[in-house]
């Protein structure tokens, strides 16, 4: 194997590893990004059945409060 095949070799295992590197990465992040907004719904979807729970006249003398 001369030294021109060896160089090639190298330079495409660099190539794969980066590759996979910033492949990883990114589905790292997109899952990342779903587990967040996963829990931003349900977060949404708690705060929406509490106030379903609280009378209407509740909630609008806090948001007076919360004016003032």
């Amino acid at each position: 194997m001369n030294h021109t095949v060896k160089v090639g070799l190298l330079f495409m295992a660099v190539t794969f590893g980066l590759y996979f590197v910033i492949v990883n990465t990114i589905v790292k992040s997109l899952d990342a990004l779903n587990a967040a907004r996963e829990e931003q719904l349900n977060a949404a979807t708690t705060q929406q059945q509490l106030l379903r729970r609280v009378p209407i006249d509740r909630i609008n003398t806090v948001l007076v409060d919360m004016d003032q």
